[in-house]
């Protein structure tokens, strides 16, 4: 790894898993510094259109949000539930 790259760590939740090439529950991702989260997601065959939720090192993020070496990454689709009609 060199200065002009990072490495981030990423843990695809729910059937996300099928675009990273792991069989663990976290990823190890080398990326150019000045990464963003959409650059991730490009880089990991991600559709951008793909709902998510966005989460680095714990904290709500977005797809415009730059990574920085070390940063944990979850992604997560979106969950609903519970409308009026369901009790």
């Amino acid at each position: 790894m060199t200065p002009a790259t990072i490495r981030v760590s990423v843990r695809p939740q729910a059937d996300l898993g099928r675009f990273f090439d792991t069989k663990s529950c976290v990823c190890q991702i080398v990326l150019p510094a000045g990464a963003t989260v959409a650059s991730l997601l490009e880089a990991s065959g991600i559709p951008d259109d793909l709902p998510l939720v966005i989460g680095i090192n714990k904290e709500l993020g977005a797809k415009d949000s730059v990574l920085a070496n070390g940063d944990n990454i979850d992604l997560l689709p979106p969950m609903s539930g519970g409308g009026k009609d369901c009790c």
